[in-house]
């Protein structure tokens, strides 16, 4: 709900649910990474830059959890060219820099999270056509 909020640029409805997703136990980079990108639109650069940190490196933990840990299976069709986690990776040394480029920022972190969400979907229909293919 709070990536629709943000999407839609309701920001403070955004914030107030993201904030919520932290009260459930379970894996919150996705949310970490919109809280930031929310706080960032709202004027709190430096609270937003540290989510949208935390979130991307979770996210990339996440990725290469999937790909080592299901190999073998569904995790050789998780981010196969390394596009998310090449996006991570250059967004993050940006970050590290005094002069960041803000808007770029913001754009890097919607493609992330956008295309983070999609790859569950993405992956299962790649695996599902190699699977069709290997039947031929």
């Amino acid at each position: 709900m709070g990536r629709t909020q943000y999407l839609l640029g309701q920001y403070p409805q955004a914030q107030k649910t993201l904030e919520q997703a932290f009260a459930q136990p379970k894996n919150n980079d996705l949310a970490n990474l919109y809280l930031g990108l929310t706080l960032m639109r709202m004027g709190d650069r430096q609270k937003g830059l540290e989510d949208i940190e935390v979130g991307m490196k979770g996210i990339a933990q996440f990725i290469n959890y999937v790909t080592e840990a299901f190999r073998y299976n569904i995790g050789a069709f998780w981010d196969p060219g390394y596009a998310i986690r090449t996006a991570i990776q250059r967004t993050l040394v940006m970050t590290s820099r005094d002069n960041i480029d803000w808007q770029q920022l913001i754009a890097d972190g919607e493609w992330i999270g956008i295309n983070f969400e999609r790859e569950p979907d993405r992956a299962n229909a790649q695996q599902i056509q190699d699977l069709q293919s290997q039947r031929r």
